[in-house]
Parts: C-alpha cells; structure tokens; sequence
C-alpha cells in the first residue's frame, strides 16, 4: 500500500543517500501572491536515483509558501506527471 512521505520521512531517506538527485531543472512559470500567501507554478525536470533505480522525472507542479514572521515557508507542494515524460 502506497504511503505518502512525511517530511521527516522524506528527509530521512535524503540524508541516508536513499534519493539521489544528479540533476534537477525547475522553471517557474506563474508566480501569484495574495498577502502572505504565493502559489507558484512550473515545470521540473530532474534524473534521480532511488535506491538502486535510477528515474526521470518530468512534472508540472504547483507550490505554495505562506510568510509568517517575515520567513516564506513551503506548505503544500503537488506534481503531476507530464505525458510522455
């Protein structure tokens, strides 16, 4: 069954050397901002290693970051996979 990472969970698996990451490309293509909240949308591109697999990735994503104390922090992010990608 399919679990989606925490953050800690992700940033274990980082710091271990589980992902790889060689190359990553991310174009932004629309930035919005409201107050304190942007919402950013792009493309990324990126060649990975996943434990022992390597992968290509290719998404469209939407981010979105919210300012408190004068910080930007990311609070959601979701990629989609690109067709032929």
């Amino acid at each position: 069954m399919y679990r989606p990472h925490t953050r800690e969970t992700y940033l274990a698996k980082l710091a271990s050397g589980y992902f790889r990451y060689k190359r990553i490309d991310a174009p932004v293509d629309v930035i919005s901002s409201f107050d304190d909240t942007a919402i950013i949308a792009g493309r990324m591109f990126a060649d990975v290693e996943v434990g022992d697999a390597e992968r290509n990735l290719s998404n469209a994503y939407l981010a979105v970051y919210r300012r408190r104390d004068d910080v930007w922090r990311l609070v959601g992010y979701q990629p989609t996979p690109l067709k032929g990608g």
